[in-house]
């Protein structure tokens, strides 16, 4: 767990600084609210209640990245290559986890 903080809390930094950098609203609303959760998630989940308020958490910042990725063609300071390889793999990505999500789902739908 400690690892996964210590990577949210760097790639959170970078997001600050980019919005900073852009200074466009909706990316500093986005960065506040990742900003937000990272306490709920540097705790462990310990209950199935927990685990929810932390599912509910990370699908916020899910949100957030789809939002941003959505407006990527308007961020200033990086080039259309850079641009069009974050895309491709964040789609590959999300893409993969909606299909394992989706499994998930449907098992316990079917019981």
């Amino acid at each position: 767990m400690r690892k996964t903080s210590t990577a949210a809390k760097t790639k959170t930094a970078s997001r600050s600084s980019v919005a900073r950098k852009n200074s466009h609203s909706k990316v500093k609303q986005a960065s506040s609210d990742l900003d937000s959760s990272n306490d709920l998630l540097r705790t462990t989940p310990l209950t199935t209640e927990d685990r929810l308020e932390h599912i509910h958490a990370l699908g916020q910042r899910v949100v957030s990245y789809v939002k941003f990725m959505c407006t990527v063609t308007r961020l200033e300071g990086s080039s259309a290559e850079s641009k069009d390889r974050a895309v491709a793999v964040f789609y590959d990505r999300l893409y993969i986890l909606e299909q394992e999500l989706a499994r998930i789902y449907d098992s316990l739908l079917l019981g």
